[in-house]
């Protein structure tokens, strides 16, 4: 009854300090009601006996909230030795949704080194931690975790892994991308091609070439296959990429090459890497000729290969 008490007094805005006390009295024992007890003591300015309480919660109790209460008093006090022993203790049995630990740990001094050297070895808290970094827009911290996951990646996991890789190449992050693809297992040549999926349009692999079919209703301009290839610098490539077309009307297909960097450089198809380029994105464009109406029909690729000459 005294439980149900403080919870009726916490509801109505009443002091539940007594009613805690009684039942704390009556269930010595039961973590939350200690836990509860401190948070309202703490409300009340008795921080010296709040502290006591909710650490006894911690004490009699192996679950995740009573830490969660315990770790919030520090924050809130700032008492930052204190803090992160209860998030060490606390991250190994938390569960659900860590963002809100996560991000506490995030506003607390050095919270990226701490929280980095805080996490434990259960690849689900790294993961979690991974994608909590990620939907930040932190891509760049979130990487070092990406590639070791990668590693003992699960097989419904693998479209994860392939999409955090495209984001590190959008944002031109090639050695971390090399490196997850290693780490998945895949096969030695990165990165795969990519089809198009766009209206008007049917793509599909054979062997190592392509078919690709034109409806004649494909927008104006479009990109076909896209890949990106690691290059090295001083290095001269050339691309082999030979077409058959069956078009009515021809032309219109063009490969580009460019570099993966900021602003991104336009290559010849045969070309010497300068500068800190690692990687080159290649594209098979349509663009309707000018005067002319949309092609119809039928492109191969043949054996599409970035060649160190």
């Amino acid at each position: 009854m005294a439980w149900i008490q403080a919870q009726l007094d916490q509801q109505q805005g009443s002091n539940p300090i007594a009613s805690l006390g009684r039942a704390v009295a009556l269930g010595p024992r039961e973590a939350v009601y200690h836990s509860r007890l401190g948070l309202a003591l703490e409300e009340q300015g008795d921080l010296q006996d709040a502290e006591r309480e909710l650490v006894l919660g911690t004490q009699l109790s192996k679950k995740y909230e009573p830490r969660w209460d315990l770790l919030n008093f520090y924050f809130r006090r700032a008492e930052w030795d204190r803090f992160w022993p209860v998030v060490s203790d606390a991250l190994p049995i938390s569960w659900g949704d860590r963002a809100p630990l996560f991000e506490l740990a995030l506003q607390a001094p050095a919270g990226r080194t701490r929280l980095q050297e805080a996490l434990p070895g259960k690849r689900d808290i790294r993961f979690n931690y991974a994608i909590f970094l990620i939907s930040r827009g932190d891509l760049a911290a979130a990487a070092p975790s990406i590639s070791e996951l990668a590693a003992s990646r699960m097989p419904e996991e693998r479209p994860d892994f392939l999409y955090w890789i495209d984001l590190m190449l959008e944002n031109r992050m090639v050695h971390e991308a090399l490196e997850t693809w290693r780490n998945l297992g895949e096969a030695d040549d990165p990165f795969p091609w990519k089809p198009a999926k766009i209206s008007g349009v049917t793509i599909y692999p054979q062997g190592e070439a392509w078919r690709i079919l034109l409806s004649g209703n494909q927008p104006e301009h479009c990109v076909l296959l896209e890949s990106v290839k690691p290059v090295t610098a001083g290095q001269h490539y050339r691309l082999e990429a030979p077409l058959e077309e069956k078009l009515s009307p021809a032309g219109g297909l063009l490969w580009y090459i460019e570099t993966l960097e900021a602003p991104p450089r336009l290559l010849d198809q045969s070309f010497t890497v300068t500068g800190a380029v690692e990687a080159v994105r290649i594209r098979l464009e349509y663009q309707r000729p000018q005067g002319s109406v949309r092609a119809e029909g039928e492109v191969r690729t043949h054996s599409v290969r970035l060649k160190a000459q």
